[in-house]
């Protein structure tokens, strides 16, 4: 492959040879691919178009969401694309659907490193990498219902494209081994509600929307839901869902978590798969199950919307049902009158918890109150 030349009257010439990108494909690949097409290394393909002395963007893993509409629209004169073509390569084509806005410096904790199927790899006549699975809650291939791989499986080093082994073999090998990702394991996923739930968040992030109970909900907001309570999850030593200690959960949480980096990243693909299984579960037969979740592990007002910065109305509505974060008066309600109110509920058939307890005493109390079994 070319590598390392300059002529200034490529930047003003169209590509000469424009590969049709493929379903789903992401940008990146995409502009790989037209790099291989040149029979030049990708990162000089992009500096001999875009020169670093007049465009600010280099290509980088990020690029796919750092990538400007000024560039995009270059790109649409090189190649008699469309604008609104390239940009849906991007993953600012998400913007409304995974956040409200995609953030553009590439820091974003619902984007994920490189990731492929390697059953995908070995039917496609031409391998490339697809848009939806950069995304952190694709862990998985829906046509062929197995894991997706973001490593080499030989030497354990993610996934680049803009990086070659020996500047010769192209994206579809690892480029610091040189093993054929088509030859990688696979690993099936299996039916059950583990699968159900996971796709259903996949569909959430296509339709743009979930239902829960009387609210209907963006996407965008739901995930941030998602993302707290993940952390909220993997930062406790014990977690319990549905009244059992989840055993997976306890292996993951014995990891020790670095708070620079994105809880998300620090997981396996695998990991990830069963966390958000667990998390869709909690938000089943809404609020009685995100109800039971709060009463089970002794979870606050506090904790449930702590270090948000936005909490989205539906949730804080939600939490406040459940937990009321309303101190009624200053002075601390007894031991005797909590016993005594639990006693008054349970001979009616009412729930025993924090939030039926505080309408029917009108006092705060203790969050931590250990009697509150339910």
């Amino acid at each position: 492959m070319i590598k390392k030349i300059k002529n200034p009257l490529i930047e003003k010439s169209r590509f000469l040879i424009i590969p049709e990108p493929f379903e789903g494909e992401i940008f990146s690949s995409w502009f790989a691919r037209c790099a291989y097409a040149h029979k030049t290394h990708p990162r000089t393909f992009w500096n001999l178009h875009f020169p670093k002395n007049k465009f600010i963007y280099s290509i980088t893993s990020n690029i796919d969401a750092t990538v400007s509409d000024e560039i995009l629209q270059v790109l649409s004169i090189k190649t008699s694309f469309s604008f609104l073509k390239l940009r849906n390569m991007t993953m600012k084509s998400y913007d409304g659907y995974l956040q409200e806005e995609i953030i553009r410096n590439g820091n974003n904790k619902f984007l994920t490193n490189y990731r492929f199927c390697p059953k995908c790899f070995k039917e496609d006549k031409i391998p490339y990498f697809k848009k939806e699975h950069r995304v952190i809650f694709s862990t998985f291939c829906e046509k062929h219902k197995c894991y997706l791989l973001d490593k080499c499986q030989e030497c354990r080093t993610p996934i680049s494209l803009f990086k070659m082994f020996n500047n010769e073999l192209v994206y579809e090998f690892c480029f610091k081994c040189g093993f054929k990702l088509v030859n990688s394991r696979i690993n099936y996923v299996k039916n059950g509600l583990t699968y159900k739930f996971n796709c259903n968040l996949i569909n959430i992030l296509k339709k743009g929307y979930i239902q829960l109970g009387n609210y209907y909900i963006y996407s965008f907001l739901f995930f941030h839901v998602i993302s707290h309570i993940s952390k909220l999850i993997l930062s406790s030593k014990k977690i319990t869902i549905n009244g059992i200690e989840n055993k997976i959960l306890k292996r993951i949480s014995k990891k020790h978590f670095l708070s620079s980096k994105t809880f998300f990243s620090q997981i396996s693909i695998q990991e990830q798969y069963m966390l958000f299984s667990i998390i869709m579960s909690i938000f089943q037969e809404f609020p009685e199950k995100l109800e039971s979740f709060m009463t089970q592990n002794q979870l606050s007002n506090f904790e449930m919307v702590r270090d948000m910065k936005v909490v989205p109305y539906w949730y804080e509505e939600s939490v406040n049902e459940i937990s009321p974060k309303t101190v009624y008066l200053s002075r601390m309600v007894s031991e005797e009158e909590i016993l005594n109110g639990i006693i008054y509920l349970k001979k009616r058939g009412i729930l025993v918890n924090q939030s039926n307890l505080t309408k029917l005493l009108g006092y705060n109390f203790f969050s931590s109150y250990n009697i509150l079994k339910y």
